[in-house]
């Protein structure tokens, strides 16, 4: 049960498997032979909550979606096909604040396409039956983590979020995972100890971007690390350009 970032796991949602001819595609060919295919069963926690109860509970939040391959995200917005919620970003610090839209005919149409097209998607290509989808989660993917810089020179990791959206349908998102691989576990550190002098870096600076440089010192009290990188220069391709 121990979450390990991009590898894929059938645990955490309840499933019943299946061999039959279901036509999913592999290599963009449709496979001829049986497929091996996963059914999703209802989830009762889930399908007891009426729309405004998940967004609630989900907006603002951060879960796991794509189900098998689990990629992290948070959530800002929740729909069902007649209304949507979202998060309103009240700043300051200032808790979010959801406000709920009722769709338009258009947007309730397009809902529908949406819908459709992702359970296409998971039966055609992944061999994944979703059953009906009553709910559309919106949500922002994990890019990555940065250290960040805080005071004494202690670090600690920032999550990136995507700045686009992505949709997902409810029942493939995961919740509340509580055991993560060690190395995936958010450690404070000191300049000190991610920096060590003489290892190798690179450099994020944008006119050496991606330069490897040997580190020379640590200022844990200035934040500072001070490293040498040679320059290399590209060749010149001009005698082998026609």
């Amino acid at each position: 049960d121990v979450y390990y970032p991009g590898f894929p796991t059938l645990k955490h949602i309840p499933h019943q498997h299946s061999i039959e001819p279901q036509g999913v595609k592999v290599f963009q060919s449709t496979s001829r032979g049986d497929n091996v295919c996963l059914k999703v069963l209802p989830r009762k926690e889930l399908d007891e909550k009426s729309t405004v109860v998940l967004a609630q509970d989900l907006i603002g939040k951060t879960c796991y979606v794509g189900w098998p391959y689990m990629v992290e995200a948070k959530v800002w917005g929740v729909s069902d096909e007649v209304t949507s919620y979202q998060c309103s970003d009240a700043g300051n610090g200032k808790r979010l604040k959801i406000v709920d839209i009722t769709m338009s005919p258009e947007e309730v149409k397009l809902w529908k396409e949406t819908a459709f097209n992702v359970m296409k998607e998971h039966t055609v290509r992944r061999g994944i039956d979703l059953g009906d989808i009553k709910t559309l989660v919106y949500v922002q993917e994990l890019q990555g983590r940065r250290y960040v810089s805080g005071p004494k020179g202690v670090l600690t990791l920032k999550k990136q979020w995507s700045p686009s959206s992505t949709t997902y349908p409810l029942q493939t998102m995961v919740f509340d995972i509580h055991e993560h691989a060690p190395e995936y576990r958010e450690q404070a550190k000191t300049l000190d100890e991610l920096y060590t002098i003489g290892s190798d870096c690179f450099l994020l600076h944008p006119q050496y971007y991606g330069e490897q440089a040997e580190i020379l010192s640590v200022n844990p009290e200035q934040q500072m690390v001070t490293v040498k990188f040679q320059v290399q220069l590209e060749p010149n391709m001009d005698p082998v350009i026609r």
